[in-house]
């Protein structure tokens, strides 16, 4: 069965998402929620990539329930998708390779040095996509920056290791709100690029940490 998408597509319609070839990397707790988001707007062309299982701290910021303890999260995640938009999204349990060709990959992943490696092969021609999106949170602080082949020199210059990363303790890293934040965030950002792969992307900075903390957006 597929879904009634009638109320958005003056917004995007299907002939701008069938086809386009996205990489979700990771399947936590953006990786999970966007994968579903970008389900229900119509793309049905998505590989997902992760080699880990669903564990019951992952229930309160990620899309999987009770019963899929215990199984890869590709597969859970598959099973969800499939119930709640019908689409039947590609479950690699493994980490991200590259022996696919996608238009558009979206990096989900909670560490710096899966960031670099995937951005060393898309500068070295090695990835073939158009354009990458990194999505990085903590509790109440959320990052969406992209790049193509003309700005990857400038993201591989501000990437810093996991070492220098600010390391919070394992009762202060995720919350439904901003997991499904930035699920959103990315989802408005494949639309545009849907729509129009010459304008397109952004890069977001949520300061939901700080009093009087803000959401800054600027486009690319």
């Amino acid at each position: 069965m597929t879904l009634n998408r009638t109320r958005q597509t003056d917004f995007l319609n299907v002939t701008q998402t069938n086809g386009l070839r996205i990489a979700v990397v990771g399947a936590g707790g953006i990786g999970s929620w966007t994968t579903l988001t970008l389900s229900k707007m119509g793309f049905d062309n998505i590989t997902v990539f992760d080699d880990d299982i669903v564990e019951d701290h992952n229930l309160p910021s990620q899309c999987y329930s009770l019963v899929q303890i215990g199984k890869p999260k590709v597969d859970a995640l598959q099973a969800v998708v499939k119930a709640m938009s019908g689409v039947i999204i590609q479950a690699r349990n493994q980490r991200f390779a590259l022996d696919d060709v996608f238009d558009v990959v979206l990096v989900c992943v909670d560490n710096m040095a899966t960031r670099r490696q995937i951005a060393d092969w898309f500068q070295a021609g090695d990835l073939s996509a158009k354009v990458v999106f990194d999505a990085r949170m903590a509790i109440q602080e959320l990052i969406l920056v992209s790049y193509t082949h003309e700005s990857v020199d400038r993201y591989l210059g501000a990437l810093y290791t996991d070492n220098e990363a600010v390391q919070e303790p394992c009762t202060n890293k995720a919350i439904a709100f901003t997991t499904n934040l930035a699920a959103a965030m990315l989802g408005k950002a494949v639309a545009e690029y849907a729509r129009d792969k010459s304008r397109f992307g952004a890069q977001i900075t949520l300061d939901g940490k700080t009093p009087g903390g803000a959401m800054h957006y600027a486009r690319k």
